[in-house]
């Protein structure tokens, strides 16, 4: 019995119907030479074809010839044949054959050069970036943040990950939910606008919704849903899911540099431009309940400082990369 390799099948199927290219022919005469037993073996398939293929045009089941010639070849066992008469015109099958093979040659190719899909990766390092999404939501990303994008983002749903802090606009639709991952727990777009904040320690996760409304939730638990104006923080200690009573002002300046104050105490002031400028700004005890209402738009820490001071009159210092606000109390 001779084994006879499946590929040099198809070349002898794809010569005969004369369908095999040069570098097909070169391999199958180099294969036909290398023994006596492989011409051998070409030869008997020559003559199934030929035989097949000749012959008077008369009724014929072209099924039944199919079973009758297809164990000659499947078995690949030399010996001496004794053709029969057949009308059988076998080219149009191997040429069906050589057409199977072409179409899984090329769902190989396929399947091998494109690329697949992968996740994509927006990164924000020693700046705020502004980017758009594929679906066309916006985003802010503020500075040492990371925000992925799963590889079948846009298709049933839209899954983020986010490592930082971002400001999202999402375009709203209800078939293909968006939602963020972020230390473990996850958020839910149901309206428009949000600030997620997850820093990278993994201690906590703050929501803050500006429009809109917001499914804050770890996996199977209910978890909160947050509306305009209401925020919540994760800690990651506890697992708990706790509502804030009272939101720092300026909640998300560092997308668009606008520190809005309304009636707002001294000490929340000092955490927003700590943030914002990122240089600690420390004001003495006394001062910690002044409160201050005014709107600072894209001002630089100097002009903002100094109305501040001018306010309340304070002393400003500066010492170890640390701005210190001195003064016994609100002015009064």
């Amino acid at each position: 019995m001779l084994n006879v390799p499946e590929h040099i099948d198809e070349l002898i199927a794809l010569s005969l119907a004369g369908e095999a290219n040069s570098a097909q022919l070169q391999e199958l005469d180099h294969w036909r030479k290398q023994d006596e037993t492989h011409e051998r073996y070409y030869q008997q398939c020559a003559v199934i074809f030929n035989q097949s293929a000749s012959g008077d045009q008369q009724q014929y089941n072209s099924d039944a010839a199919w079973q009758r010639v297809q164990p000659q070849l499947s078995k690949r066992i030399i010996r001496e044949l004794h053709p029969s008469p057949a009308s059988v015109q076998w080219k149009p099958l191997l040429r069906i054959a050589a057409v199977i093979l072409f179409i899984a040659g090329l769902g190989w190719w396929i399947n091998s050069n494109v690329p697949r899909a992968t996740e994509q990766t927006i990164s924000a390092y020693n700046r705020i970036v502004h980017d758009t999404l594929p679906d066309g939501s916006s985003i802010t990303l503020n500075k040492n943040t990371s925000l992925t994008l799963a590889a079948d983002f846009g298709k049933k749903e839209r899954r983020l990950r986010l490592r930082g802090e971002a400001f999202f606009t999402v375009t709203h639709e209800e078939e293909r939910p968006f939602i963020i991952e972020a230390n473990g727990i996850f958020i839910q777009d149901i309206g428009t606008a949000f600030n997620v904040e997850a820093p990278d320690d993994s201690s906590y996760v703050k929501v803050y919704v500006e429009e809109g409304t917001v499914h804050f939730f770890k996996e199977g638990t209910e978890g909160v849903i947050l509306e305009r104006g209401q925020a919540a923080i994760y800690h990651t200690s506890t697992g708990l899911i706790t509502r804030l009573k009272e939101l720092q002002p300026a909640e998300t300046a560092y997308r668009n540099g606008i520190l809005p104050f309304n009636n707002a105490r001294l000490s929340e002031v000092a955490v927003a431009l700590s943030k914002l400028y990122e240089i600690p700004v420390i004001i003495d005890p006394g001062l910690q309940d002044c409160l201050i209402t005014v709107t600072f738009k894209n001002e630089p820490l100097d002009t903002v400082l100094a109305v501040i001071a001018e306010t309340f009159d304070l002393k400003i210092e500066k010492s170890d990369n640390t701005i210190f606000l001195r003064g016994d109390n609100c002015g009064n």
